[in-house]
């Protein structure tokens, strides 16, 4: 009966785990359709605005990846986007906000909605 008891617990933590994974891996994609405002913003604070249409589904990874060159993602962190590049000695970073706020999530965990504003801004680190 031991061995039967780990075994069902084994089980039901499998389940809970793949469902979990299921729940979690559908929140980051939008949920119906919109417009949102994408801006690149370099070191001097000059700004290039896009548009995005999204439809139900999408991705902000998708949605970036179509819709501009040199996009490089690792780990959640935008790498390069257009002419931006991080550094390799981590001077320079692109920083995202959402709304005008600093996301404290990567760019894979990013929820949008209609007329969101997301910013991939080119930042200068100071060392201290």
């Amino acid at each position: 009966m031991n061995k039967m008891k780990k075994w069902l617990v084994t089980v039901v933590a499998v389940v809970v785990l793949a469902l979990g994974v299921v729940a979690i891996s559908g929140n980051f994609t939008s949920k119906g359709l919109g417009e949102i405002q994408v801006e690149l913003v370099d070191l001097e604070g000059n700004t290039e605005s896009k548009t995005i249409v999204f439809n139900e589904g999408d991705t902000l990874v998708s949605l970036i990846e179509e819709n501009y060159d040199n996009v490089v993602i690792e780990d959640g962190m935008v790498m390069s986007i257009e002419d931006f590049t991080t550094a390799s000695d981590w001077s320079t970073f692109i920083s995202i906000y959402v709304d005008d706020e600093m996301s404290m999530v990567g760019i894979k965990e990013i929820v949008f909605t209609d007329g969101t504003k997301i910013s991939f801004v080119m930042t200068e680190f100071i060392y201290e």
